[in-house]
């Protein structure tokens, strides 16, 4: 039998499938819930660099950081906030940057499958203040 059909199986029992190597199994990481792309609404060009903002679950709530960057280092772009590893929910997002409107969506919801949480990923193009 597959790796990947004992998976489910063994998720009561051991909370998750992490360490499995069979093609199709589990990682062997904790999934953010959730990951935002931020970029000038104008221009199009990364600016999650200097963004901040957070995740709120009801009383949850935790702050983003840089989970993605582009280019080679050590010139690296940040380009992707991220937060609430392997926490489901459903959330208020927002992102702040100085210059910009701040951004913000309600109702994102991060589900829990066979694997442990799916990365719902979001794309904020922040708008220059005038």
């Amino acid at each position: 039998m597959k790796l990947t059909r004992l998976c489910p199986a063994f998720v009561a029992l051991l909370g998750g499938c992490r360490g499995l190597t069979a093609p199709g199994a589990c990682p062997d990481w904790i999934q953010r819930a959730i990951e935002i792309e931020v970029t000038d609404g104008r221009t199009g060009q990364p600016v999650a660099a200097g963004a901040t903002g957070s995740v709120r679950d009801g009383a949850y709530v935790e702050s983003l950081r840089v989970v993605g960057w582009r280019g080679a280092p050590p010139n690296d772009t940040p380009t992707t906030l991220g937060a609430a590893e392997g926490r489901r929910g459903t959330y208020t997002v927002r992102v702040e940057r100085p210059g910009y409107v701040a951004w913000e969506r309600r109702g994102i919801t991060a589900r829990v499958t066979a694997c442990g949480v799916q990365t719902t990923r979001l794309a904020a193009a922040l708008t220059p203040q005038s």
